[in-house]
């Protein structure tokens, strides 16, 4: 009898030790800050930025966002080196299968061809030398098999036409409206109507991250539905109009901390 009450002294002590020790463990805190990655010097993902900015924090959490060259984000992202990608197209989420994309098509991304002379406007793309900026998916779709001159940024490109080095170039209607407006005021530039393409932008995240896709895609939702991500999108435009000309380098972030 004494043998069975000391075993059962043993086995309280033991249950009571490893309750103790499990308190003890520290259980892994919740994630509230992320790091993404987008295409650098292009006022377009500024704004996509500007966007997921709000939506996070409407969530409690805050974000840096990391520019780089356009072909090396998703693959960046995709690796794990970010925490996922500020907006990309639909295609990327099959190039790259550690990235999930967040099914909420918060922004369209619509793209025109701009030219200086009105009769190069109406030409068929193969007939003409294009200048267009480096990792921008459906550009590079669009000019397979042809021989574009790379810019930076959209400033860059529309110098380039300035002094006739390309004949027209594809840019955002987003970016080159803005460029325009702001550093060649007297109308040098003809838009051809309609857009080359117009297509969803989507934000996603890296695999680590899923349980997150459906808390982000409501907040984008949400602001789609109340009408934010185009009064935010004015506001850009309104300081874009009012600033010096600025574009991010490559190694430029901008934290919501």
């Amino acid at each position: 009898m004494k043998m069975r009450h000391y075993i059962l002294a043993l086995l309280v002590q033991f249950l009571v030790s490893a309750s103790v020790m499990a308190n003890e463990i520290p259980t892994p805190k919740e994630q509230t800050h992320f790091v993404f990655v987008t295409i650098a010097n292009s006022v377009f993902t500024e704004l996509c930025g500007r966007i997921l900015e709000e939506a996070y924090a409407s969530l409690g959490y805050t974000i840096t966002i990391k520019f780089v060259p356009g072909n090396r984000s998703s693959y960046m992202s995709s690796n794990g080196e970010f925490d996922g990608d500020v907006a990309r197209v639909e295609p990327v989420g099959r190039l790259y299968k550690d990235l999930v994309m967040v099914d909420v098509p918060f922004v369209d991304l619509e793209t025109y061809l701009f030219a200086r002379k009105p009769e190069l406007i109406n030409r068929d793309l193969a007939t003409l030398r294009l200048g267009m900026l480096r990792g921008v998916v459906y550009n590079e779709r669009i000019t397979s098999g042809l021989d574009p001159v790379y810019a930076k940024n959209a400033p860059q490109l529309l110098n380039l036409l300035m002094l006739e080095r390309v004949d027209a170039v594809i840019l955002s209607g987003f970016s080159g409206d803005l460029e325009i407006a702001r550093n060649y005021p007297d109308g040098e530039f003809i838009k051809k109507l309609p857009a080359l393409y117009s297509i969803p932008m989507y934000h996603y995240l890296h695999r680590n991250h899923v349980a997150l896709v459906p808390k982000i895609a409501a907040a984008l939702r949400q602001m789609l539905e109340s009408g934010r991500i185009g009064e935010i999108k004015s506001d850009v435009q309104r300081s874009k109009l009012l600033s010096p000309p600025h574009s991010p380098s490559p190694s430029h972030t901008r934290s919501s901390q």
